[in-house]
């Protein structure tokens, strides 16, 4: 173990009080001090031990399910296949180079046609 050094040790202690609210003991062996100093490190600059905030699952509903977007560059690629590249300077489609916008109209029209819901995260995607 290394002596306990207040110019040093003194912020992590705060920090690891204040943001995780760990005792003496454990701040000790994270910054590899005795507990004795870092309780009186603790002691001088007016941190108190915390409790702890337990966190608790609430059982009485069931949980909301995750929010899905699809990925509008593989539903564009799905829908328009050898028609849609995308480079490195950005998307072509039908070797002509296109905004996302543009793009997604086209993907969009194609799984209209086919009679596909859309996809819809910007209305000037609508086809």
């Amino acid at each position: 173990m290394k002596p306990y050094d207040p110019e040093t040790h003194d912020p992590l202690v705060k920090d690891l009080h204040d943001r995780w609210g760990l005792k003496a003991y454990e701040i000790g062996s994270r910054i590899g001090v005795r507990t004795e100093p870092v309780h009186d490190a603790k002691r001088r600059m007016g941190l108190t031990e915390q409790t702890r905030r337990m966190i608790t699952k609430n059982t009485d509903r069931e949980p909301a399910p995750p929010k899905l977007r699809q990925n509008p560059l593989v539903f564009a690629k799905a829908w328009l296949m050898a028609r849609f590249v995308e480079k490195a300077s950005g998307f072509w489609l039908d070797g002509v180079p296109v905004s996302l916008d543009t793009l997604m109209r086209a993907a969009n029209t194609a799984a209209k046609d086919c009679g596909a819901e859309q996809l819809v995260h910007s209305e000037r995607w609508r086809a």
